[in-house]
């Protein structure tokens, strides 16, 4: 048992020695950066559970691509290609039945204090001085040190993103 900081608390959580990182699933709404004993780890929001793993989000990102048939790097091209943006845009880490499943970095996704949060996740912004407070679908909060429209913004441009995906999809069924 390990001991984490969240906030100024300090919890107990259980760390997945597994060798191999978190792959991100229909469950997943979040993968946020936690240090263990002054180690970067990733600690994966569940709709109803906390894991922590002994990779970083990043890490748990690319594989979760790759596990899911394409890589990080198509990922960040289809996004920069489509939105136009070359700064932090938005993937598609997986899809469901041909459904994207997009996920939004806070910050640059090699920053190592960058949190990935799944577009379905998001049920509300609360602005807070120069951070926001994220309401999550399952009840959940999370504190992300961006302002809440920066997070407005990417949670746009993630809809933007899921959308051309699905169309893209939909014009396959045409032929």
């Amino acid at each position: 048992m390990n001991r984490i900081t969240i906030g100024k608390v300090l919890v107990n959580v259980q760390v997945n020695s597994r060798s191999s990182p978190y792959i991100v699933s229909l469950k997943t709404l979040v993968l946020e950066p936690v240090f263990v004993e002054s180690r970067l780890m990733c600690r994966a929001i569940e709709e109803d559970k906390i894991l922590t793993y002994s990779h970083s989000p990043l890490h748990s990102i690319r594989n979760s691509c790759r596990h899911y048939g394409h890589s990080f790097e198509n990922a960040m091209e289809v996004a920069k290609k489509f939105l136009r943006k070359l700064h932090k845009p938005p993937i598609i880490v997986a899809y469901n039945y041909g459904g994207p499943i997009p996920f939004f970095p806070t910050l640059s996704p090699n920053a190592p204090d960058n949190i990935w949060i799944a577009l379905h996740a998001v049920a509300n912004v609360r602005s807070l001085n120069n951070a926001c407070i994220i309401h999550l679908i399952n009840g959940d909060e999370i504190k992300v040190n961006v302002s809440a429209s920066t997070i407005y913004r990417q949670v746009a441009l993630a809809n933007w993103l899921e959308k051309d995906q699905i169309r893209k999809y939909q014009e396959l069924s045409r032929f």
